[in-house]
Order: C-alpha cells, then sequence, then structure tokens
C-alpha cells in the first residue's frame, strides 16, 4: 500500500556525527525551524518524496539503526544519505548504481558546503565554550560562498570594511538567490539616491518567499522608514500587510526589554517604529 510522504535526515550543527531521521507530509525545508531544537541546532542535509515513505523509512532505520520516531542518534551522514537513496523507486531498478553514485556525491557537496556555513557562524558569534575567531571565520565564509552557500555572501558583505567591495558581494548573493542580499543592495542603493535600483530590489525582496522576509522584519521596516523618510508614497501595501504582525511582535519585544533595562531613550526609539509601522500599514 502506498505511503506517500517525505524522508529527511538532519544533521546536528554542533556534533557533525548527530543525525535524525524523520518524515513528513510537506516538505521539509517549510517545517525547517520546528525541526531544529533548541538544545541542539541542525541543518537539513536531505529531503526526497517516496511514494512508499513508510517502507522506506523501515528500511532505513533498520539499516542505520535509527530510531523508529524522530530522534538524534550517532551515526555518519554519508551513510544514511547513501541508504536513503538506495530505498528511491528509480534507484531499486537494475543499472543504475553510476546515477546513483552521482546523486549521493551531489548531496554530500551540498551537507558539506552548509556545514561549512554553520562552522563560520560558531567562529563568528562564538559561544561560552568557543571564543570567537572572525579570521577562521572569514575564511570559512568565503569556502562556503565558493561552494554555493548563497547567504555566506551575506555575511562576507557585513565583514567587509570597503563599501564598493561590500556592494560587490551582496550583488554576487543576490545573484545567487540570497534574498537578504537583495535587501542590502536597496538600502545601499537608497543611500546612494539611486531610487529606481532601490525599488526594483524591494520589489524583488518584499515579493519573495514569505518565510524570508518574516524572518528579518528589520529590512522590510528599512524600506517602510526610507520611503517616509524621502516623502515618497509607500508601495507593496499588501505584502508589508502580511509582515506587519512579525514587524510588531519584533520590535514590540525590543522596546520592552529596553524599559525592563531602564534605556528609555532606546524604547522610545522603537516606539515611534511601532507607531509608523501602525499608521502606515494597513491590517491584513
Amino acid at each position: 500500500m502506498n505511503d506517500p510522504a517525505f524522508l529527511y535526515v538532519l544533521i546536528s550543527s554542533v556534533t557533525p556525527d548527530r543525525l535524525c531521521l524523520g518524515r513528513l507530509d510537506e516538505h521539509p525545508r517549510q517545517h525547517a525551524a520546528a525541526l531544529t531544537a533548541p538544545w541542539e541546532s541542525c541543518v537539513l542535509a536531505y529531503a526526497a518524496f517516496y511514494p512508499d515513505a513508510g517502507a522506506a523509512f523501515a528500511a532505513t532505520a533498520a539499516r542505520l539503526g535509527a530510531p523508529q520516531e524522530p530522534a538524534f542518534f550517532d551515526g555518519v551522514l554519508a551513510d544514511a544519505i547513501e541508504v536513503m537513496l538506495a530505498q528511491r523507486p528509480e534507484n531499486l531498478a537494475p543499472g543504475t548504481a553510476a546515477r546513483h553514485e552521482n546523486e549521493r556525491q551531489a548531496v554530500l557537496a551540498v551537507a558539506d558546503a552548509r556545514a561549512t556555513f554553520d562552522e563560520a557562524e560558531l567562529a563568528y558569534y562564538g559561544t561560552r565554550s568557543v571564543p570567537k575567531d572572525p579570521r577562521r571565520a572569514l575564511a570559512l565564509y568565503e569556502t562556503a560562498a565558493r561552494s554555493g552557500v548563497p547567504k555566506a555572501y551575506l555575511k562576507l558583505g557585513f565583514m567587509e570594511t570597503d563599501r564598493h567591495k561590500a556592494f560587490e558581494l551582496f550583488r554576487a548573493g543576490a545573484m545567487h538567490g540570497c534574498d537578504e542580499c537583495v535587501a542590502e543592495l536597496a538600502i545601499a542603493f537608497a543611500a546612494h539616491g539611486e531610487a529606481a535600483g532601490a525599488e526594483r530590489c524591494w520589489t524583488r525582496y518584499l515579493t519573495a518567499v514569505g518565510s524570508v522576509a518574516a524572518e528579518r522584519p528589520a529590512y522590510a521596516l528599512a524600506y517602510l522608514r526610507g520611503q517616509i523618510e524621502r516623502g515618497e508614497s509607500v508601495q507593496h501595501r499588501e505584502r508589508l500587510s502580511a509582515l506587519k504582525g512579525a514587524m510588531q511582535r519584533y520590535y514590540g519585544g525590543l522596546a520592552n526589554v529596553c524599559r525592563l533595562e531602564r534605556d528609555s531613550a532606546l524604547a522610545a526609539v522603537f516606539d515611534g517604529y511601532l507607531a509608523a509601522i501602525a499608521r502606515e500599514i494597513p491590517d491584513p
């Protein structure tokens, strides 16, 4: 009996030999936040659709010694991907070994690039047990960018002190599909009075996948403030309306933190942002 669903494997950002095997009815990328436990951040390393996901999951879990329910276990990513690929219907037929190996290598290359990016993030931000190492972070971000991780260009742009070089890095990131780089280009264009370029970039950013803009409400506010300060009409009202709740929660939270820390001046700034959001953006 067919049981169609997506199977996925997560890899721990902290401990690369910790994996999690699971299944969902929708693509796991749409549920990335829900799949990441706060105590063990992780990266979606591989996901694919299986016409009979129940059988494929059971066979994969048995081969890997993984739990039958989604939970982290000790394993090797290459082995997990190899087993999952072997369960794909097109790879069960004879004579598919070469294609199977090519797909496995491609998936591992993407997973390695994402792991490099996560390692760069760890070096850049540091933790209680890992000191910050900007020089190492820079080298790792560069490697991740060359390996095809679009967001690495965003981080390289932030670290670049030459604004012209930073602009080119954001441009490269935008070309590779990083929506946040598109927003940074919009801000740069606006700062130099290039309204047409800024509007093109804001249109692309604000009409991109909603989850990206919702995660970074500061960009939506940057657009709103820029239009108000230049005395220009606010466009993209429907898109901004969909983001209004996320913007209000974000800046309302910051204002409350400032009040708790008795920073009334900064709290007033965030309250001003909230007033502009309420005034200029219609409710959904």
